[in-house]
């Protein structure tokens, strides 16, 4: 998996469009069909990959458009914020790539702009696959608030994710059950020989 996440990150690029520059990284071949892939609150094209990966199955060939949303890694949030922003930046992505459709696949916090690109550029969606995704606005309660304020902070400053990485790398299982308390659902996929270096490789996202 390392070896895996290191080639996403030098092969990324900068499409600069009419709504703004949007970060992405492209696996497959040119003429299949295409698939764009929306990671969740953490993370940028690196977790794109990584769903693209574990959910789409390596006999199947697909275009895979793996992106940084809006404020992630190399994407700015001047390209706009809200999902519905967020949706007409990718169809001007699209237009950029020379793709006139794709399906789209998201995850967690990726959803609103998922639906958002299938609702506002119904001519442009082929499919909309979501896993485990936000669909409505949350509630966030103030002591998660404060802690992802700190974990904000934390993600700037280059040491501290190093020594983030360690700690994760040091006793997987630990970091792993911070994602799956169940035990039982944890044992199965410690014993899954795809899963569990998938959310290893998650843990250690070298951004």
């Amino acid at each position: 998996m390392p070896a895996l996440l290191q080639d996403i990150m030098a092969n990324r690029q900068t499409i600069s469009t009419r709504k703004g520059p949007i970060e992405i990284t492209i696996d497959g071949d040119a003429k299949a069909p295409a698939c764009l892939l929306i990671h969740g609150g953490m993370g940028g094209i690196d977790q794109s990959a990584l769903l693209g990966t574990a959910a789409i199955a390596p006999a199947l060939s697909f275009r895979k458009i793996a992106l940084s949303r809006l404020g992630y890694l190399g994407t700015p949030l001047s390209s706009g914020q809200s999902p519905e922003k967020q949706a007409d930046l990718f169809a001007h992505l699209l237009d950029e790539l020379q793709i006139e459709k794709t399906a789209v696949m998201a995850i967690s916090a990726g959803g609103p702009s998922a639906i958002a690109f299938a609702a506002r550029h119904q001519d442009r969606c082929a499919a909309l696959i979501l896993v485990s995704c936000c669909t409505t606005l949350l509630p966030i309660k103030r002591a998660i608030r404060m802690r992802l304020a700190l974990m904000n902070l934390m993600a700037r400053a280059p040491k501290m994710v190093d020594w983030m990485r360690k700690r994760a790398e040091q006793d997987p299982l630990k970091t792993a059950r911070r994602s799956i308390s169940d035990p039982e659902a944890l044992g199965r996929v410690v014993a899954d020989a795809e899963a569990w270096p998938l959310l290893q490789g998650l843990a250690k996202q070298p951004v």
